[in-house]
């Protein structure tokens, strides 16, 4: 089967690689769309280590082909989404169903193989059903939009509440979506690259550019000196989690979902004279059928939630590079979903 390997910093290798064998409790799946995540930007700049080669890929859904022996309640040909992480299911987090704070979390894609190829195989309880009214590229969709769901709903926002979204890439796009959905009255966002703001543009009351624009200074002016109820910092960027801190109301809430990408030097005495919250969002907690998972694709299902404005492009997986990975590092894609074709040949 042809695969995407990544082999080494900034070098992915789209080549044929051994078909995989689910195992006893893993289903065999094949590949309709997976997205590129910014989690996988960082590690394509980086990658694994000397010597290790993997195939990346988390945010993909596709076709059940193949059951490992002890398997239930699936069959061949349903459709699925899958939700990538990897658990314990032994420690303190994951008996109160707090996956995502499973000290030995990882993620298929990162720590096994992924979805960036023909066929990929996973554990069975990662499987969700992805309804006939769910196409498989809003399948690919699902994680992010589980992610930005997980950060809005642990900032307790209500209905009237105005916010602030640091970063409009797809987290943060999806993050504006959902407050949107959840009763948020006014929603100001900021971010540098043009495609970003343009996208913004159609979803927020209004979008600053940081290089233009002190956005503490602006967003302030805009909430009559008050500060919006809740700041998400979707960017990972230093300066962004100051500048959130300095412009969140007196008693209102910061949730940090954009991995941080520098140490931020930060003055706790806000916190104090402010009565600021601030809560940090990872991933999601969702396996079994619980949680957000379920509710974005019950959303996407009713058509409550539209991801189109999220998705810039869809390209071959011959393509994963040049107009995948490098494009998305540029600004010049959003969120890019790559369509393996299954290779015709007996020995794939």
């Amino acid at each position: 089967m042809k695969a995407a390997v990544l082999e080494g910093p900034e070098r992915i290798t789209v080549r044929d690689v051994p078909k995989p064998k689910p195992g006893k409790s893993e289903v065999l799946i094949k590949v309709r769309c997976c997205g590129i995540c910014g989690s996988d930007l960082d590690i394509y700049r980086i990658s694994f280590g000397e010597g290790v080669k993997r195939i990346m890929g988390h945010e993909f859904s596709g076709d059940i082909v193949e059951l490992g022996p002890e398997v239930e309640g699936w069959e061949v040909g349903d459709r699925v989404v899958v939700e990538p992480s990897i658990v314990c299911w032994e420690c303190y987090w994951c008996r109160r169903h707090q996956y995502n704070l499973c000290p030995s979390l990882g993620f298929t894609g990162i720590v096994i193989d992924g979805g960036f190829a023909e066929f990929v195989k996973v554990p069975a309880y990662q499987l969700h059903r992805l309804p006939k009214e769910v196409t498989y590229e809003q399948g690919a969709v699902v994680e992010p939009l589980a992610v930005a769901l997980h950060g809005v709903r642990l900032s307790g926002l209500k209905a009237g509440d105005t916010i602030a979204v640091f970063g409009c890439g797809p987290i943060g796009l999806l993050t504006i979506m959902w407050a949107r959905a959840g009763g948020a009255d006014k929603i100001y966002a900021t971010d540098i690259a043009e495609s970003r703001i343009a996208a913004a543009e159609k979803l927020a009351d209004a979008v600053i550019n940081p290089k233009e624009v002190d956005p503490v200074i602006q967003i302030t002016e805009l909430t009559d000196g008050i500060g919006p109820d809740i700041v998400f910092e979707c960017s990972g960027s230093a300066a962004a989690e100051v500048q959130a801190l300095n412009l969140v109301r007196r008693g209102g809430q910061i949730v940090i979902l954009g991995v941080p990408h520098e140490e931020a030097k930060v003055n706790f005495m806000p916190f104090v004279t402010k009565e600021i919250g601030i809560k940090g969002g990872l991933a999601y907690a969702s396996l079994l059928g619980r949680g957000e998972f379920t509710s974005c694709i019950n959303f996407l299902k009713s058509k409550r939630i539209n991801i189109s404005p999220v998705v810039s492009a869809k390209i071959a997986l011959e393509d994963i590079v040049d107009k995948g990975f490098k494009r998305v590092i540029l600004a010049e894609e959003l969120k890019v979903l790559v369509t393996p074709k299954t290779s015709p040949r007996k020995d794939s």
